[in-house]
């Protein structure tokens, strides 16, 4: 693989990634974005929800308190009187016709039974006498001497779950003698809060016992013995909160004597982003594709050089020596064009190198040359003086043979006279 190609392939995974991280931290950015709206609007709706509930319960107390200080009450109270009993019937009875968030209202004795001859409800069984004193309005009261809210409790008239508001009704030296208890229509409060909540979210509101008394997704008929919403609130301590819970944001605050809870589902914020990232990744990917041809464009015109002074190395090794750099590579003010005249440089000495080496062997071989007819014309003489010297010792031997034979004949002859 070529220097380019390598370069081209390092730097494009090294944008890749750079890119790839940068649209992490993006959507990191936008998820923390909306996460911050979603948390703000949610504490905006329990403040706007709180406002609206504390109005509901204000008007119900207004209402109660301004019939806890009428002198009848605290005369009936004392007297049992039957007529001004039912007077006071009557007064609490033309209330709740006239208010419809207060579903029912009662005169209650200090020990908590009800004193009136009837409810102050239309079409009711009549409670009168009937002892209340388990229920937590009257032991609020009690203890307090204070408006009380109620927890959450079903209803011996209405039979569905109920929370009343209970005033003290005091005597002239201040001593609590009774109170008043109006019974509050949830259904109405329910209904301004669903109008109050976003498509997919949801509000719950907990009494001080943390158990929901009103659920915009549900209609609640019963009090639940265990509920969600009291296992989150059991587990979260604080007076407010924002968590992640299931599929859904949730954030809570606790008031005085109820906690309301705001739920918006992780989905909404989810599309958002999904459709601001259909928005985004387009031009990630069309940014992606322009670096990559920058990159691509500026390593080819890098690297351009370095190909060309290789191709002529490579050239070199075929024995190509009138090869040269191009001169507006040479001309170059970078690290190229110090390789481009560097390698000119060294192929010009290069070249004087390698015609001084042809000249010396010229020159070698031509003295080898003269060497070798010199040993040749010598080779000749010896050759010549061999074969005289081979003549000579065979003349030499013929003349010893010839004179050994004439030796024997002269023996002989010799021999021959005796």
């Amino acid at each position: 693989m070529s220097i380019r190609n390598k370069l081209v392939l390092i730097i494009s995974s090294v944008m890749f990634l750079l890119v790839t991280g940068f649209s992490v931290i993006i959507v990191w950015q936008i998820k923390a974005i909306f996460t911050n709206q979603i948390k703000q609007s949610i504490e905006d709706r329990i403040n706007y929800s709180q406002e609206l509930v504390s109005f509901y319960f204000g008007r119900i107390q207004d209402n109660t308190s301004n019939l806890a200080k009428d002198p009848l009450l605290t005369e009936a109270l004392i007297t049992k009187d039957p007529q001004k009993l039912q007077q006071v019937s009557d007064k609490l009875t033309i209330t709740v016709d006239t208010i419809s968030i207060i579903e029912i209202m009662a005169l209650m004795e200090i020990n908590g039974s009800t004193c009136t001859d009837r409810t102050a409800s239309q079409n009711s069984l009549s409670i009168v006498g009937k002892d209340f004193s388990d229920r937590d309005y009257c032991k609020g009261i009690i203890k307090t001497k204070e408006p009380y809210l109620s927890s959450v409790y079903i209803g011996a008239v209405t039979e569905h779950p109920n929370l009343a508001l209970v005033v003290p009704v005091k005597n002239a030296v201040g001593k609590m003698i009774g109170f008043v208890s109006g019974v509050i229509e949830l259904n109405e409060l329910r209904g301004y809060l669903w109008d109050l909540q976003k498509a997919g979210s949801y509000i719950v509101l907990l009494d001080r016992y943390n158990k929901p008394f009103i659920d915009t997704r549900v209609k609640i008929n019963k009090i639940a013995e265990s509920s969600e919403e009291e296992i989150l609130m059991s587990q979260n301590k604080a007076q407010q909160d924002f968590l992640t819970r299931g599929d859904y944001f949730i954030g809570y605050h606790r008031f005085n004597s109820f906690t309301i809870i705001y739920a918006e589902p992780i989905k909404i914020m989810q599309t958002q982003i999904n459709n601001i990232l259909l928005v985004i990744i387009p031009y990630i990917i069309l940014a992606i594709i322009i670096l990559i041809g920058v990159i691509v464009i500026l390593i080819t015109k890098i690297t351009g050089g370095l190909k060309v002074i290789s191709d002529a190395a490579k050239k070199i090794t075929e024995g190509k020596m009138e090869i040269r750099i191009d001169e507006k590579y040479a001309q170059s003010k970078d690290e190229i064009g110090i390789l481009a005249t560097a390698f000119n440089q060294m192929l010009a000495r290069l070249v004087g190198v390698y015609k001084d080496l042809e000249e010396k062997v010229k020159q070698r071989t031509a003295e080898v040359e003269e060497k070798n007819k010199k040993l040749e014309s010598s080779e000749v003489e010896l050759k010549k003086a061999l074969e005289t010297s081979e003549r000579i010792s065979k003349l030499m031997i013929d003349r010893e043979l010839k004179m050994i034979e004439l030796k024997k004949q002269i023996k002989k002859s010799e021999g021959t006279e005796i």
